[in-house]
This record gives C-alpha cells, sequence and structure tokens, in this order.
C-alpha cells in the first residue's frame, strides 16, 4: 500500500472576538503546567528565596544579582543606568556591555527593594523557563490548531536542553520569551497581514528594544534569524511576497525607526561609550556544538549513560552551553515531519532549524567523537564568518541551539497534528500523537533539581547598621579581590545598599588602548591579593608596601573589608596600614579612615 503524504493547510484565522474570560483561564492553565518543573529546578531556592542561589551567589549569578541591584538604585539616586564607577573604580562599568539585564532590574525592582537581589534573581531565573515556553506555545498556535501540540512545543522550546544548561547561571540567556513573540510579529507583518502595519511594526520595535535591554546578543542573533526567515519564505513563495511588500515595508520601516530611535544613545554606549570592549568575546572556537550532539546526552539530562556523558562531555565547552541535545526520537520526528507534511510552514521552520544546526557546530566542521577528532576538522562552515561581524561575534556557536529548539518545535507540533489528522476517523487519533509526543519528550527530562544550590554567604555585617560607618560614596577594597575568579564582594556591596565604590569586580572591561575584551584590569593589588588568597603569601617587603600604599591612595581608598578576619589575610593588612583593624565584627575586620602618605 502506497504511503500517503500527510497534509495539513495552514491555521485558520481565528475569530478576533473570542471570550476573553475563556482564554485568561487557558493561559493561565497553560503558563501554571510549565511552571510546576520550573520551580522543581530551584526546589532549594524556593525553600529560602532570599538566601540560597544557584551557585551558592558567586560567579555569574552573584553578577545578576548585582545588576539586579543596580538598576533601582540608578534610578532613585539620578544616575546614569548605563554607566557606573561604583564597581571597578576608579575606570567604572560600561553596563551595556555587560550581560546586566537592565529590562528585567527595571520590572522587578519593587522585589528587589523589599527583599533584596537573591529574591529577585530567584524569582526571574525561575519565571525565565514558563514564560519562555509559554512563548513558544503562542507561536506553535499561530500554525496549529490543535492546542495539545502547541503545548508540546512550549515543553520542548522553553525546556530545552539549551534552556536548562544556562539555567546553571546565565539569567540574560535563559530569560528567551520574547524571540519567539518577536518571530510572531513577524510572521503577521512578512506573510499574514492582518490588522495595521504601524501597530505590528510598533510591537516589533518595542520587543527589539526590550530584548537588548535583556540581551543585545539573544538580540542580535534574533535578528539574523529574521532575516534568514524572510529570505527562505521569499524563495519558498517570491510572488506572494511581491504582494505583500507594501505591507511589510510599512511594519518593518516603523519597527527599524522605533528601535533605531530609542537605541540610537544605548548602542553608541556600547561601541563607542566609556569602558567600551572591542574585539571578539574569547571563547568564540571553544564554545561550539557537533555534528552528533543531537544524540549524546549531555549530563544535565536525567536519562542517560556514564559512556554517553563522557562523550558529550567534549561538546559545547562545558554543561552550561552543551545545548545541542534533541534525542534520537526528536531527531527522527523531525526528520520525518520535514518529509511527509506537506505544509510550506514546516519546511521554512526545518530549514532555519538546519541553519542554527550548521551555525552552532563553529567555525570549523566537528563531529563531536574524540576518536574521529579529525575527520572533516578542515571543513569551513558560516560560523566562520559570522565570528568577524560585530555584536555576533559575541555569540558563542554553541549558543545557536536555541534557535535549534525553537523551530524545531514548531515542526514537531505540526506534525503531531498532521498524524491527529491523518488518524481523525479512528479510535486512535489521540493516543497515538499522545505517545509520540512523551516519547519525544522523555529523553529531555532534565536531572532536577539543580544540584549547585546552597546560601548566599554575604556577612552580617553589610546588612548591620555597622556598615554606616563607611562613609557614603567612599573607596572600599574588599578582600578577597572581586573578580572572575570569587566575585562575592559584589553581593556585600549590593546588601550594603551600594554604599561603597570598589575597585575590582567581575566585568568586562577593555584591555589597554585596543579595548579588547577582559574580565579584569590587572593592577598590582589585583595581582599581590590574589597570590595572597591562593598562597604563598606575598614578600612583605618595603617597596612592595610602599607601592601598593601608593596605588591605594591614587584610588583615595578609605576602608579595607577583610574576609576571614584572622589569619595571613589579618596580618597582611594589618602590615600594610600600619594598624589593627577598626572592626573585627559581622563576620569581617574593616579599616576605617585610612591615611595613605608614606
Amino acid at each position: 500500500m502506497a504511503t500517503v503524504p500527510m497534509t495539513l493547510p495552514d491555521a485558520p484565522l481565528r475569530p478576533v472576538r473570542r471570550s476573553g474570560n475563556r482564554n485568561a483561564v487557558r493561559a493561565a492553565l497553560v503558563l501554571g503546567l510549565y511552571l510546576v518543573p520550573a520551580i522543581v529546578a530551584y526546589g532549594h531556592a524556593w525553600a529560602h528565596p532570599a538566601s540560597v542561589a544557584i551557585g551558592s551567589g558567586n560567579g555569574d549569578p552573584a553578577q545578576s544579582m548585582w545588576y539586579l541591584k543596580w538598576v533601582p538604585w540608578a534610578i532613585g539616586h539620578g544616575q546614569n543606568p548605563l554607566f557606573t564607577t561604583l564597581a571597578n573604580y576608579p575606570r567604572g562599568v560600561n553596563v551595556v556591555v555587560q550581560t546586566s539585564t537592565l529590562a528585567l532590574g527595571l520590572a522587578v525592582s519593587p522585589i528587589t527593594l523589599l527583599w533584596g537581589p537573591v529574591a529577585a534573581y530567584n524569582l526571574l531565573i525561575t519565571l525565565a523557563f514558563p514564560l519562555s515556553a509559554g512563548a513558544g506555545y503562542l507561536l506553535a498556535r499561530r500554525f496549529t490548531t490543535w492546542r495539545p501540540a502547541a503545548f508540546v512545543a512550549g515543553l520542548f522550546y522553553g525546556f530545552s536542553p539549551y534552556m536548562v544548561g544556562q539555567g546553571l547561571g546565565h539569567l540574560n540567556l535563559v530569560f528567551v520569551p520574547l524571540p519567539p513573540l518577536i518571530f510572531l510579529v513577524l510572521h503577521t507583518i512578512v506573510v499574514r497581514q492582518t490588522g495595521s502595519p504601524l501597530r505590528w511594526g510598533l510591537a516589533l520595535g518595542g520587543l527589539a528594544v526590550c530584548q537588548f535591554f535583556i540581551s543585545t546578543e539573544i538580540l542580535a542573533t534574533t535578528v539574523l534569524f529574521a532575516g534568514v526567515a524572510v529570505l527562505v519564505v521569499a524563495l519558498a513563495n517570491p510572488s506572494a511576497l511581491r504582494l505583500h511588500a507594501r505591507f511589510a515595508c510599512i511594519g518593518l520601516g516603523v519597527a527599524a525607526v522605533v528601535a533605531a530611535a530609542l537605541l540610537a544613545y544605548p548602542i553608541h554606549v556600547l561601541l563607542s561609550g566609556p569602558q567600551h570592549v572591542s574585539g571578539p568575546t574569547p571563547g568564540f572556537e571553544n564554545y561550539t556544538s557537533a555534528f552528533f550532539g543531537p544524540l549524546l546526552p549531555p549530563s544535565t539530562m536525567a536519562l542517560s549513560t556514564p559512556h554517553l556523558r563522557q562523550m558529550a562531555a567534549h561538546i559545547g565547552g562545558d554543561g552550561a552551553e552543551n545545548g545541542s541535545y534533541l534525542g534520537v526520537p526528536a531527531v527522527l520526528l523531525v526528520v520525518i515531519g520535514t518529509l511527509v507534511v506537506r505544509r510550506r510552514a514546516v519546511w521554512v521552520a526545518a530549514s532555519l532549524a538546519l541553519v542554527g544546526f550548521v551555525i552552532s557546530i563553529g567555525s570549523h566542521f566537528r563531529l563531536g567523537i574524540p576518536s574521529l577528532a579529525g575527520f572533516g576538522s578542515s571543513v569551513p562552515l558560516p560560523a566562520l564568518r559570522l565570528g568577524q561581524v560585530p555584536l555576533l561575534q559575541d555569540a558563542y556557536p554553541a549558543r545557536y541551539t536555541l534557535y535549534i529548539a525553537l523551530f524545531a518545535s514548531l515542526v514537531i507540533a505540526m506534525t503531531l497534528e498532521a498524524l491527529r489528522a491523518r488518524l481523525a476517523q479512528r479510535r486512535r487519533a489521540l493516543v497515538v500523537p499522545a505517545v509520540v509526543a512523551v516519547v519525544t519528550l522523555l529523553p529531555l527530562v532534565p536531572a532536577w533539581p539543580y544540584p549547585s544550590q546552597g546560601p548566599v554567604a554575604v556577612p552580617s555585617y553589610f546588612s548591620s547598621a555597622a556598615v554606616d560607618s563607611i562613609p557614603p560614596g567612599s573607596v572600599t577594597v574588599a578582600y578577597p579581590w572581586p573578580d572572575n575568579k570569587d566575585n562575592r564582594a559584589q553581593l556585600w556591596q549590593a546588601a550594603a545598599d551600594l554604599r561603597f565604590r570598589m575597585p575590582g569586580g567581575y566585568f568586562i572591561v577593555p584591555s589597554g588602548p585596543s579595548h579588547a575584551f577582559s574580565y579584569a584590569p590587572v593592577t598590582l593589588a589585583s595581582t599581590v591579593l590574589d597570590q595572597l588568597a591562593l598562597g604563598p603569601v606575598p614578600s612583605q617587603t618595603p617597596a612592595l608596601r610602599r607601592r601598593l600604599r601608593d596605588e591605594f591612595g591614587g584610588w583615595k581608598v578609605q576602608s579595607i573589608v577583610v574576609l576571614p578576619p584572622t589569619g595571613a589575610p589579618l596580618a597582611f593588612f594589618t602590615w600594610l596600614t600600619g594598624q589593627a583593624p577598626g572592626q573585627v565584627s559581622g563576620g569581617v575586620a574593616v579599616w576605617y579612615h585610612l591615611r595613605w602618605k608614606t
């Protein structure tokens, strides 16, 4: 018996007038279902949301928490939120260059002011999953009439291995509900063309601006895929595109004007403002996917074997960046759906997923199997050129797996709906698609809750009245020296309501006159204090003491805060200052009112 390809027309236009209450209940139910696994993921943190976090509040989470505190503080103090000298003093921090999520900081400012940046961070990184899944559901609903198929698409996108990996602490990369909404509006402007092009253009421009202030990297890659999507649609149906050109030009033109007007100054700060960075982000060649990546489950997945995890460990660069896994059932379903379901939307989505897959592999072909590492490694791929494009050169190839998950989810949704339509007159009309959906999603069950959750260690000194002894706006040196290896001091500063300015910090800063990428400028203090932390204790010579005192004097340092308040650190700073600490309490030793004349 010959196989009859499954066919299904594009989802029909649904009536504009619907029951608002019914839609609200459905939306709440969908988001509620998506929220459950997200709460499981961060269950330890939600037991104590204001004091427990991923990574115990060090590294990238501490960096994000600092930005969440910075936004309401800057607004309340009338400061420019795009630049500050509160950290990395005296050079300062170009906030636009950072992974600063300014829009999210503004949205949760009340939470930050009431319960602190740890609670705000936990709320945002938890909501990232259901909100992203919900947006994926809405996009899938544009191309399906069967809600369960769209629900599966939302699960596939919002809880994909990309999301599970980035959920380890990259708030700017895991909070991605806007890309599906951008593609939804783009589809309305270019293909569907209902309503007012002016209104849709305003919506698209507004979404782009919001995404810029969440992650410039995600905006850049979303714009890239938006361009590819328009090109694929044009190639698939050039005559229809010509008929729709006027509506599309108005909508896209309005979006471009809105985005350009609102982002002109922030982009200027990003590209040429104080402390801007030029050139690529280090690691472009290291954080890549591989040809066999979709078939090898990483350590973030619950269903795997030690051997498969060992093989997957060679992909992505680290556990957080390996989001290439899809699972054998999902790969088969996407391939079969692309070949069998006769819908232009399926072919377009599959083409975009394939583009994302090719880019994710990196600048040269990689199989992802160590024993075959040399096979095809000389074959150049498109990422080789993207690595030379401003803004796109900051996006690691492995992070394009976000778009593989998004567009594969659309193919999966439309394939499930087509399967249901094919079996419409049979008893298994619902059973077979449901079984296929479960088999597709089962390999993607994450290994949750995240194991790396613990108390955020902020000495009680910084939340007590004792910290008021540090003059507001004065310069304070914190030990351990804050940098990309240990940035707990940024949380200390946030807990003290950003009362003092602080040299150092975990930030993206320029290095030298070329403004090349760096995580911290090298200073005498950073070098010596890192050595003090790692050992051996620096030789306490008169020359070293004089040079350190000159550097601290140049920065006008008035206070020093040291943890732990015992042992080698206490002895070293007592030697450096020539006096005992003015206070030892709240878990730290503090020197006040310092003078540096030798």
